[in-house]
């Protein structure tokens, strides 16, 4: 799931993520929920032969972030594989 950032809880003023991840956690087991990402879409890699479904939160904000349009092309890049491969 991205984006957990490498943020703690204590800064983080908008529990929507925190709420998020709870309630996927019902019926999935969410990989990254303990391993926030600090490293943005790259971290995404990692996973890539681990998990089935890949949940994509505010993808549309990917570009305005550190070194964003080279994550948006890997995201691409990405997406292409996950789908190669039949993830969804």
């Amino acid at each position: 799931m991205y984006p957990i950032t490498a943020r703690g809880k204590d800064e983080a003023s908008n529990p929507y993520i925190y709420n998020l991840v709870n309630s996927l956690e019902v019926n999935f087991f969410v990989i990254n929920k303990d391993d926030p990402s600090s490293n943005g879409i790259i971290q995404l890699f990692k996973y890539a032969f681990k998990a089935d479904i890949f949940y994509f939160n505010w993808v549309e904000n990917l570009p305005a972030r550190k070194a964003g349009i080279l994550q948006t092309g890997l995201l691409l890049i990405l997406l292409y594989f996950l789908k190669y491969q039949g993830r969804k």
